[in-house]
């Protein structure tokens, strides 16, 4: 894989629930990314959680829901998606993207509702759009 220096970057909701992070996993524009494409460059995707306190229901959309105790972060089934954004991109604008998808995310994950749509429409989000309606 070639060296791309990203950092992760996490941001998690006011009241603590629900969290979206952004990492490079070595995707490009057609699967993995490739340095010698002139056309490709690194691809970051983003994933959401949802924090589970002991007593509360278990949301039936978190992976493996079973495997969690109190107090940890369960991801959200499909909601893990390649974006348009570039690991390249200045941070201050990436951190601004994750607090739009997070805006988007946040009330239907709180209230266990399902976001694979939703999600799969943020999946577009780059360079030219941080902000989705």
């Amino acid at each position: 894989m070639p060296k791309v220096n990203f950092e992760e970057i996490e941001v998690v909701s006011e009241d603590g629930l629900v969290k979206v992070s952004l990492d490079w996993m070595g995707e490009g524009r057609d699967g993995d990314y490739d340095p010698d494409d002139p056309e490709d460059y690194p691809h970051l995707r983003f994933d959401v959680y949802r924090k589970y306190h002991e007593g509360d229901e278990v949301p039936p959309y978190c992976v493996d829901n079973d495997a969690y105790e109190h107090g940890e972060w369960m991801a959200v089934r499909d909601s893990s998606y390649c974006t348009n954004l570039n690991a390249n991109n200045v941070r201050v604008f990436l951190i601004e993207a994750v607090k739009a998808i997070l805006a988007q995310v946040e009330s239907p994950v709180r209230d266990y509702q399902g976001i694979k749509k939703l999600c799969e429409h943020l999946s577009w989000i780059g360079t030219d759009r941080c902000k989705l309606n």
